[in-house]
């Protein structure tokens, strides 16, 4: 059974215990909890029908730097870049029941502005905070406020659970983003512009289809282009400085020959006339 807003209000820890409240679950103290439910802090406008609005808390890390953890203050906004997925601390602490559990799910506003939120189960007799992944699917960045509301969570009635979760088998008590350690990612390192290859790109469009597609017929179309200017407008003048060139070179190699055998005539000449007037 899902619990609406006045079963919600029913079962909320008060007010002046929210400061004891949480040692009843770090000391496992089912009689005092019984059925209750801890949210810390609680504002009253993010409590609606069926829903509870968590709000962006203190720290987030992006995927993309998974070893980054970064730090929000008030007032300070986190920017989520074009398909990136960033997981989001709440503000808030929950702590749930033995009979309790809960599914995040995304605010309607978030998926029309073409976000998504990575679904998640919070099981019976959790206490802490939540981390929750949020992906920008557009090709803009977006921004998300320190305390802004950003996904819902929905309540609902269980059998009670036998076993209840604990610090060795969960992350429960959490306050904080802890380091993590992504073991399925494969570490990647950007090829220099001199390795890459034109099949590489072929590869790209296979795997991820438009616009990659778009950037190869850009590449293949300013290569044509380029080509296509130097045959017609650069050619020519090519052609024309080369056969001038040429010219002037076979010129001058004419003109060194022409010297030598000018050279040669004379000397002969000369030659001739000193025996024909004895003087050798």
């Amino acid at each position: 059974m899902i619990l609406n807003q006045n079963d919600i209000q029913q079962r909320l820890v008060s007010s002046k215990d929210l400061k004891e409240a949480r040692s009843w679950w770090e000391n496992e103290k089912w009689d005092k909890i019984e059925g209750k439910i801890l949210v810390d802090p609680l504002k009253n406008e993010n409590l609606n029908i069926i829903t509870l609005d968590l709000s962006v808390g203190d720290q987030f890390v992006s995927l993309r730097e998974p070893k980054n953890i970064r730090n929000v203050k008030e007032k300070e906004r986190i920017t989520v870049k074009p398909l990136e997925t960033v997981l989001i601390l709440t503000q808030e602490y929950i702590a749930l029941p033995k009979d309790v559990t809960v599914i995040v799910v995304p605010r309607a506003r978030w998926i029309f502005g073409g976000t998504s939120i990575n679904a998640t189960r919070i099981d019976p007799s959790w206490y802490g905070k939540l981390i929750v992944g949020f992906n920008n699917l557009t090709k803009y960045p977006i921004e998300l406020e320190y305390g802004e509301a950003f996904c819902s969570c929905i309540f609902a009635k269980t059998s009670k659970i036998q076993q209840h979760l604990t610090r060795r088998n969960a992350s429960v008590g959490r306050d904080h983003i802890e380091r993590l350690e992504l073991g399925h990612i494969i570490p990647w390192t950007p090829l220099s512009p001199d390795q890459v290859k034109p099949e590489q790109l072929d590869e790209v469009i296979e795997e991820f289809g438009h616009p990659w597609d778009i950037v190869r017929g850009a590449i293949r179309r300013t290569k044509d282009e380029i080509t296509d200017f130097v045959e017609k407008e650069k050619a020519p003048d090519i052609v024309r400085t080369a056969t001038t060139e040429a010219v002037r070179q076979a010129f001058r190699g004419q003109q060194r020959l022409l010297y030598i055998f000018v050279t040669a005539i004379v000397g002969v000449m000369v030659t001739l006339v000193l025996k024909f007037l004895g003087i050798i």
